[in-house]
């Protein structure tokens, strides 16, 4: 799990590669699905097998193991997997291919990118009826 496609691309090199044969390797970092399908041919150019594994969730859910875990590739390869992603999370879904899981990932964070801003804006709505603001975020906080 690294930052993007590049650090991907950078921790694929020439010598990690060739020592790909045989091998499982996972991508959780959260990145496009194409770049994913990228990264699956290479890996798979190399004898090895791909999945993705983006996850959903943050420090605290990856401190407590309650993690999401989104897969997508084969379900032969997921089985070997289970184990560590039960640690690291509290349920695997299997979305189908490589490319779904990630597409799921990029959907949840849509979803959230777009539940923040109704939020922002109902509070702004909120301020210009007069509401006291923190009232209501003490009520939002009750009912989370």
């Amino acid at each position: 799990m690294v930052s993007d496609y590049a650090a991907v691309a950078d921790i694929l090199n020439a010598d990690v590669c060739v020592e790909l044969n045989g091998k499982i390797i996972v991508n959780m970092s959260t990145v496009a699905p194409t770049e994913n399908l990228k990264i699956k041919a290479l890996v798979e150019q190399h004898g090895g097998q791909f999945a993705e594994a983006s996850v959903s969730g943050s420090v605290v859910p990856a401190t407590n193991g309650t993690l999401l875990i989104l897969f997508g590739g084969n379900a032969e390869v997921l089985q070997p997997l289970q184990g560590v992603f039960d640690v690291l999370g509290q349920r695997t879904f299997h979305f189908g291919e490589v490319g779904k899981g990630s597409g799921a990932k990029l959907v949840l964070n849509s979803l959230l990118g777009v539940f923040g801003e109704a939020y922002a804006e109902a509070m702004l709505m909120g301020g210009q009826f007069g509401i006291d603001l923190t009232a209501s975020l003490r009520l939002s906080a009750i009912r989370q």
